[in-house]
């Protein structure tokens, strides 16, 4: 299994993957460098820019394109929210959004922080926007990272 990190995509309402050149270099990382083996992409929040919910479809667009190019690598996603994916305050269309393409059903607007174990390996989502709009700054629970901390795993936290 392997894992990679992206984050700051801002994806634009009308982006096309197939025109953008940042797809086509992580897709053919993805094929040459994987193998047999599985992928598990964190996307470490901004999938779309400025909070528009329109650009989300634009950024359904890009994951499908990207598992079709990788085909047949077992590619999943695992997002964890940024400030420009709030729109308006909502995460709601993000969550959609998470729903079509993530890998676990996380669900940031029950709490900030999650964890997701891959073997000996804890990952700690941390939501450091915690329902702001894209233009406030960010804030994290220390208790809820402290609380996903795991005492017997390597632990990483992951924010945006």
């Amino acid at each position: 299994m392997r894992f990679l990190f992206i984050s700051d995509l801002h994806i634009k309402q009308n982006t096309l993957p197939e025109n953008t050149a940042w797809v086509a270099h992580f897709c053919r990382y993805i094929t040459e460098n994987s193998g047999l083996d599985p992928v598990i992409v964190f996307v470490l929040g901004d999938v779309i820019d400025q909070g528009v919910p329109a650009a989300f479809d634009a950024a359904d667009a890009f994951f499908s394109y990207i598992k079709e190019q990788v085909s047949p690598v077992d590619i999943q996603f695992i997002f964890l929210p940024g400030n420009h994916d709030y729109c308006d305050g909502d995460l709601s269309p993000f969550m959609v959004f998470c729903q079509r393409h993530g890998r676990d059903q996380i669900d940031f607007t029950v709490k900030s922080t999650w964890q997701v174990e891959f073997g000996q390996i804890n990952f700690i989502l941390a939501d450091s926007m915690n329902g702001r709009g894209h233009r406030e700054p960010g804030m994290l629970s220390a208790a809820e990272i402290e609380n996903a901390f795991r005492a017997d795993k390597t632990n990483v936290l992951l924010m945006h």
